[in-house]
């Protein structure tokens, strides 16, 4: 990927200067480039800022974090940062987590649906649960699973993330960005939150008639798609959910729809969109979905 920066690392936008987390741990894993400039990164408290050097404290972000967290698992397990970087994930939580929190949402803040025993990760520490830095934070943790360098708090933060992830589900399926229905009225799916909310809950057929709902809502808000981005994200999701044979069905042609897209990758000035866009291609033509859950 001809856009990295000499560090190694890569910025947002084409000819930027400054070292992002979210696109170079996404193009660490479209292109296998060198993991160890997140090594180089990573806050001493184990988390990642979303730019790097940012102004003043490198503040962590969680979506960040767990992106990264991801793409060492998946392209260097062994990394020493590791055990530290999920120790930051299980201990960062919505402040909706605290017991006063709790009781204002409860009783006093009440605009907005949801139940806030039901916590996920935010933006940035001190603010609320969000969708999808809860959907990334649960994938990275299930794969320190798998590597078996998570504990019994991990799967418990696991557990209500994916709990909260649920509770904000809109009516008819999918997900907003943060909530499902505020002043009484029920928001409508975003195309990236209800696929990253998808990925993170493979293996959760229990809840068939919500999966079902949301995948029905991610092909039917990707037909016509013009953003690279989103279909490459709802492609992902498809892709890790295709044993449902209608799922699978509508594959190629978002596919199709992306290669379509891509057919100028010099209009794309994103490069976390464009390394996320190989990511789906490379999952249609060689089945490799770095976020997948394998049986």
């Amino acid at each position: 990927m001809e856009r990295a920066l000499e560090a190694g690392g890569w910025p947002y936008t084409m000819g930027g200067r400054q070292l992002a987390t979210e696109p170079t741990a996404l193009a660490i894993l479209a292109y296998s480039g060198r993991p160890d400039v997140l090594a180089r990164t990573q806050n001493a408290d184990g988390g990642w800022p979303p730019v790097y050097p940012g102004a003043g404290a490198e503040l962590p972000g969680g979506w960040a974090t767990s992106l990264a967290i991801i793409a060492l698992l998946r392209t260097h397990p062994a990394d020493p940062g590791l055990p530290r970087a999920l120790q930051w994930l299980c201990a960062s939580r919505g402040i909706e987590s605290h017991w006063l929190w709790r009781w204002k949402f409860k009783l006093a803040d009440t605009q907005a649906a949801f139940n806030p025993d039901k916590f996920g990760w935010s933006w940035v520490p001190g603010t609320a649960s969000w969708v999808i830095p809860t959907a990334f934070a649960v994938i990275a943790l299930r794969l320190g699973r798998q590597q078996g360098l998570t504990g019994p708090e991990a799967e418990n933060r696991m557990r209500i993330g994916s709990e909260m992830l649920v509770d904000r589900t809109c009516p008819g399926g999918g997900w907003n960005a943060g909530n499902s229905r505020v002043f009484g009225v029920a928001l409508e799916p975003h195309i990236d939150a209800t696929a990253i909310a998808l990925l993170a809950l493979q293996k959760r057929e229990r809840n068939e008639v919500l999966i079902t709902q949301s995948l029905d809502q991610l092909v039917a808000r990707t037909r016509d798609c013009l953003g690279a981005s989103s279909l490459a994200w709802a492609i992902l999701a498809l892709h890790a959910w295709r044993r449902y044979r209608h799922i699978s069905r509508e594959l190629a042609r978002r596919g199709g729809e992306l290669e379509r897209l891509m057919g100028t990758p010099e209009r794309i000035a994103d490069n976390a969109t464009l390394a996320v866009c190989a990511l789906a291609l490379d999952a249609l033509a060689n089945d490799r979905n770095p976020f997948e859950e394998k049986q």
